[in-house]
């Protein structure tokens, strides 16, 4: 692919996802990989002919979803007014860097495993809009709903409890935390304690880019995740990595993806997160999303064809729309 289509995709993401202004503090953090550094490139051009000042921050790549960065990207967060992270493979997203930049005011928007290839996709602000639109309905859902129960095909069947906690919609269009260019998610994190039930990860572990060869089964009690079973190497991973921490087997996240634009073909990345109507879990930390459970990692586990009961009542049947 030329230069000039990944300049074509990187003006659309600074106009019409980050909309930046004139004037305007850009910062984009990018790991050292060559791909991440040649996007990172096209979006500090341009965002500078638009007119505002912009600089890349590079580091190593991180290894956990919820490492934070070096102390000298943390601190220009802070300063900055729009911030993209474009990295290789764990976002910024669960991090304290990332909420104290929001809390500054900046507007950040995570770009985790973002390709050349996604920056040539062809989109439409129409797109994008649809994209919104869809996450704010299940943020309203999600926030008056009290209880949920999420089955799928391959055999979960999760209840847990939602009652007084917000939804939160990430979508593409500017706000404090925003995912481009056309990722699209609401989740919301569970009350402590409550969910139960088991949980059959079919897709994928986000950030281990690759499509699971065989399903995770996890069995959940009192909030947290108990037992995963079999005897395979991603079974033992998971085990691993829930063992990294007190809060790290916690159930801290339920989302559905919200992206009507992204291909349903998995290819074992976040996106597959964002497919309209995907299910994923998360586990580990969840505060700085709203819950109270504190870990060093977050990981989220990807369900296909999932069920959503909200209340008692159907509101998404097989992962094909949403119902009544």
């Amino acid at each position: 692919m030329g230069d000039q289509e990944i300049e074509r995709g990187a003006a659309f993401i600074i106009q019409h996802c980050m909309r930046v202004r004139p004037g305007e503090e850009v910062l984009i953090v990018s790991d050292d990989r060559p791909p991440q550094l040649r996007i990172a490139g096209a979006m500090r051009q341009a965002a500078e002919a638009l007119g505002a000042r912009a600089s890349i921050g590079m580091m190593t790549p991180l290894k956990i979803a919820g490492d934070e960065p070096p102390r000298a990207i943390a601190g220009a967060m802070k300063h900055a007014d729009a911030i993209a992270v474009v990295v290789e493979r764990v976002s910024l997203g669960h991090t304290r860097a990332r909420v104290e930049a929001n809390a500054a005011g900046a507007r950040v928007f995570t770009m985790p495993e973002v390709t050349e290839e996604d920056l040539t996709r062809q989109l439409r602000p129409e797109d994008l809009e649809q994209i919104r639109a869809c996450s704010e309905e299940w943020a309203d859902r999600f926030t008056r709903a009290k209880a949920v129960r999420a089955t799928t095909k391959a055999g979960t069947d999760l209840t847990l409890c939602i009652e007084g906690r917000n939804g939160f919609p990430l979508h593409p269009i500017g706000q404090a935390l925003s995912t481009v260019p056309d990722f699209g998610e609401t989740f919301v994190p569970p009350l402590e304690g409550t969910a139960r039930g088991r949980l059959v990860i079919d897709v994928t572990m986000v950030g281990w880019k690759k499509v699971l060869r065989e399903p995770l089964v996890l069995r959940v009690q009192e909030g947290r995740v108990t037992e995963i079973t079999g005897d395979s190497e991603d079974a033992e991973r998971l085990r691993k990595i829930l063992a990294t921490d007190a809060g790290a087997s916690t159930i801290a996240e339920f989302a559905i993806g919200t992206s009507h634009t992204i291909p349903r073909c998995h290819r074992g990345t976040l996106w597959d997160a964002g497919i309209l109507g995907h299910l994923h879990i998360g586990i580990g930390r969840n505060i700085e999303i709203g819950g109270r459970s504190d870990s060093r990692i977050h990981i989220d586990g990807v369900m296909k064809e999932g069920t959503i009961f909200l209340d008692g009542v159907c509101v998404l049947r097989d992962g094909l729309g949403i119902q009544g």
